[in-house]
């Protein structure tokens, strides 16, 4: 009897460690896993933390707006006096040109961009604008005279 309870048992047996062995290699496997994914995890994040630029001080953010403020407050100044000398020179040309005899200025005129010469008419009294405009090229004083309609609202 006792050789057959061996007998009867002996399937069990091999069977529960065959289990047990697969437990502890699915054990083993989770934990190999566990430790890859947590790895990656970590990777991960220093990777995150690196490209992410730390917090501004206060003091550091307020240093940093006006020294912008300062270097905006200094362009904008550059680009005043540049306009303010753009316009100085402008206004010195029209008087020159309005002071010239309307058939000199006549040709010098129509050979500048087509803006340039509206500005300078544009800067000009209506009667010497008038004289200069009438001694120039008529399909340019036609083409001159179609754009400043176009900049306006006719």
């Amino acid at each position: 009897m006792r050789e057959n309870m061996k007998k009867s048992f002996f399937p069990i047996v091999c069977a529960a460690f065959f289990i047990a062995l697969l437990i502890t290699k699915i054990h083993q496997t989770a934990d190999d896993l566990y430790r890859a994914t947590s790895q990656n995890i970590e990777q991960k994040l220093k990777d995150y933390q690196a490209s992410v630029v730390p917090p501004l001080s206060a003091s550091t953010f307020m240093s940093e707006r006006r020294q912008m403020a300062q270097a905006i407050r200094k362009r904008l100044d550059q680009d005043a006096l540049l306009d303010e000398h753009k316009t100085r020179d402008v206004n010195y040309l029209v008087r020159i040109y309005t002071q010239m005899p309307p058939q000199d200025a006549a040709k010098i005129i129509e050979n500048m961009e087509a803006s340039q010469i509206i500005e300078f008419l544009s800067m000009m009294d209506a009667d010497t604008a008038a004289n200069i405009l009438s001694r120039m090229d008529s399909v340019k004083a036609a083409e001159l005279t179609q754009k400043i309609l176009d900049m306006s609202s006719f």
